[in-house]
């Protein structure tokens, strides 16, 4: 197998999923914040002349009058006209005080439960390789399909039936190539993951995520900066690209935590610089996924956000998993590798029902990066 025993794979496959659905669920939650419904708080929307949901004017309509590809899964429910997640609180709470209690209920309680899904995330990546943990991670869209449905009332279809299941076989795939591989590994040391930082695919890897990070703080920036709604994509990239490194970063914690634990080097970790910069930019990543993460449920659906954040979200986590610590030198048998390898398309081939999806929202991301370009 890649790591551990086949029980410690079947424990960290068990936290994977108990920690998708907390998750997700806490997601949902936070959701809730920024979607009212229409007894609610009327004053959050721009009734048309029939008393109807004016589409056109919230911004929700292209300029040919086609609505937004999002409204596929539009619920039965009216929206904010604000611009980030902070500014729907803020109508939320000049609404009414008891709109206020709600929403601060309903939002503490999601960001518990996400809370404690990140950390049950920390400990499957004790029991899984990275790259594993990844792939299993789509799963959790299973839970954000129907938690989707039931709180938010989105409306699933049937690409969002299909790709779940595909998603699920890629997973099962993988499992099996995990049960079936053999690692003779050692376990790293504190000196060997601190060497990974200067190897140069790190280097690559670690350029790839701050040119990332840079192009999505710019784009948001000068949007806001004229007034203009950020991307829903923008912000979920951005969040993806900081989940990415908390997760990178967390593996590393979880695993010198495991070295003091049976080496007894607590002194020497303490008093090591690199461990609280480690840990100051872990918090730091986390920190700022959860709030770009916020932006991006403010503007967009929660059955479109979530799949975007996971699909960016895993393919970032593989790559660290190979660049990093180097986790595809243990796959030595070629069933091994091919299992792997086509439960990973097919999970990643669930989330290609989405690509229409995907490069309609690149396009309008793109004319929107034009649109400001051309009012400088």
């Amino acid at each position: 197998m890649l790591a551990g025993s086949q029980a410690d794979v079947a424990i960290g496959l068990v936290v994977c999923l108990i920690s998708g659905v907390l998750s997700n669920l806490g997601l949902l939650l936070m959701k809730l914040v920024v979607t009212v419904s229409e007894n609610d708080l009327v004053e959050a929307v721009t009734p048309s002349e029939e008393g109807a949901y004016d589409a056109e004017a919230m911004g929700e309509v292209d300029d040919d009058g086609s609505h937004l590809l999002w409204q596929r899964h539009r619920p039965m429910m009216r929206r904010t006209t604000s611009s980030s997640f902070f500014d729907d609180f803020t109508v939320t709470k000049d609404a009414s005080v008891e709109v206020l209690s709600r929403a601060n209920l309903k939002w503490g309680l999601g960001l518990v439960l996400y809370t404690i899904g990140q950390a049950l995330n920390l400990v499957a990546l004790s029991f899984l390789e990275q790259v594993i943990w990844a792939v299993l991670s789509l799963s959790s869209l299973v839970a954000n399909a129907i938690f989707a449905h039931l709180l938010l009332d989105e409306h699933m279809t049937l690409v969002d039936l299909a790709c779940t299941a595909l998603i699920l076989l890629g997973s099962a795939l993988v499992v099996i190539a995990n049960s079936s591989a053999v690692s003779n590994a050692a376990a790293p040391s504190v000196e060997d993951l601190l060497a990974h930082f200067s190897r140069p695919w790190f280097a690559i890897y670690a350029s790839l995520l701050a040119a990332l990070l840079l192009g999505c703080a710019l784009h948001a920036m000068r949007s806001l900066g004229r007034g203009h709604r950020v991307h829903a994509l923008t912000w979920t990239i951005l969040s993806a690209t900081c989940g990415s490194v908390s997760v990178l970063l967390g593996k590393c914690i979880v695993q010198v935590v495991g070295i003091v634990y049976h080496n007894h080097e607590v002194k020497a970790v303490m008093t090591a610089p690199s461990t609280y910069i480690v840990l100051a930019i872990f918090i730091m990543a986390a920190l700022g996924a959860l709030v770009s993460l916020n932006m991006a449920l403010a503007v967009g659906e929660a059955l479109l956000v979530v799949p975007w954040l996971t699909v960016a979200n895993t393919m970032l986590a593989i790559l660290g998993g190979i660049l990093y610590f180097e986790e595809f030198q243990v796959l030595e048998a070629a069933g091994s590798a091919t299992l792997f390898a086509s439960g990973v398309l097919l999970a990643f081939g669930g989330e290609g029902g989405l690509i229409i999806v995907l490069a309609e929202l690149m396009a309008d991301l793109l004319s929107n990066v034009l649109e400001n370009v051309v009012d400088e």
